[in-house]
């Protein structure tokens, strides 16, 4: 739950999710943005997460003009994205759990 709520935090305005799927730890996340700087502030932003780490921009291309509402002639082209990250459910920002070393652990048994 808590990589949702992280991914909802790094979401900017004027930036849409359309897809998110996850594979083996491996996240792919497919979206809509206004601009290139909207796409670069979600990664910069989803990076700063203990639960998401490497990622990185697979592709971004010009959407088709889409129409504002029906009825109007506003049209607004948008960039597609896709961005592939690496999930870490433990919260470690993929660095691996420490282990106790044997003085360590003996230390807190007292011996």
């Amino acid at each position: 739950m808590r990589v949702l709520e992280d991914l909802g935090g790094a979401t900017p305005q004027k930036l849409w999710l359309v897809n998110f799927t996850e594979v083996g730890a491996q996240a792919t996340i497919t979206g809509l943005a206004l601009d290139n700087q909207t796409i670069a502030t979600f990664m910069r932003q989803l990076q700063t997460s203990k639960y998401f780490y490497e990622v990185d921009l697979v592709e971004t291309a010009q959407s088709e003009p889409q129409r504002a509402g029906p009825g109007t002639d506003d049209t607004s082209a948008f960039k597609k994205f896709i961005v592939k990250a690496r999930l870490d459910y433990l919260g470690l920002g993929g660095k691996p759990a420490e282990v106790p070393t044997q003085a360590a652990a003996a230390g807190k048994t007292g011996a």
